[in-house]
């Protein structure tokens, strides 16, 4: 999956974006429970993987412009977990910018 990086910071053009296949498994989770608030380790269970691998991956998300994490807080002040939200819209297809390959 290429998808094209809505925070091009340096040339100003979308520039294509290399998914592995975990971290579409993460964007398929966020979008399913889109405003949901959901944990890294929460994640990591459903997906079968270690929480440390979606910590990495989600940091990656975020920083090309894909999710956004905001932060929730309880009536007593403590922190809650994090929200994570698509950025990208999705089609009845794919996502914005996806350019699947043709299967031969």
């Amino acid at each position: 999956m290429v998808m094209e990086n809505n925070a091009a910071h340096t040339t100003g053009v979308a520039q294509p974006v290399r998914l592995t296949p975990t971290e579409r498994q993460i964007l398929s989770f966020l979008e399913l429970h889109n405003g949901r608030s959901c944990t890294k380790a929460q994640i990591a269970v459903s997906l079968g993987r270690n929480k440390k691998t979606i910590d990495r991956l989600m940091s990656h998300l975020r920083a090309i412009g894909l999710v956004s994490s905001e932060p929730a807080w309880g009536e007593d002040g403590g922190q809650l977990a994090n929200s994570y939200r698509l950025i990208c819209l999705r089609s009845s297809a794919a996502p914005v910018g996806v350019h699947e390959p043709a299967i031969r």
